[in-house]
């Protein structure tokens, strides 16, 4: 949705044809029901960028559809890149782990 007003914005600008188009082809959101591998989902909190409640919107939807999906909790806070840094990284490689999808060195 943070794209929303760019696009109201650019919308029928030359440059711009078809991004709307190209927004609504490229979100996840579209493509719940061809997603079938299991989806581990970090969000902080204070994102600047994107806001939490998105990615608990995406996870339900998931959900919704009958597919293995987890939004990392406990939520971290920090922003939108370092907590993925220093928390997302870590919290994703030992869920990839407990599914056996990544193996332990």
């Amino acid at each position: 949705t943070r794209m929303e007003s760019f696009v109201t914005e650019v919308q029928g600008r030359p440059l711009f044809e078809g991004i709307g188009d190209f927004f609504k082809k490229s979100s996840p959101n579209t493509h719940v029901a061809n997603i079938r591998c299991p989806v581990f989902v970090f969000h902080s909190f204070d994102d600047s960028n994107c806001p939490f409640s998105e990615s608990q919107a995406f996870v339900a939807q998931l959900k919704a559809a009958g597919k293995d999906a987890v939004l990392s909790e406990p939520p971290a806070f920090g922003g939108h890149y370092q907590p993925m840094i220093d928390e997302g990284i870590p919290r994703a490689i030992t869920w990839l782990r407990s599914r056996g999808i990544l193996r332990p060195q």
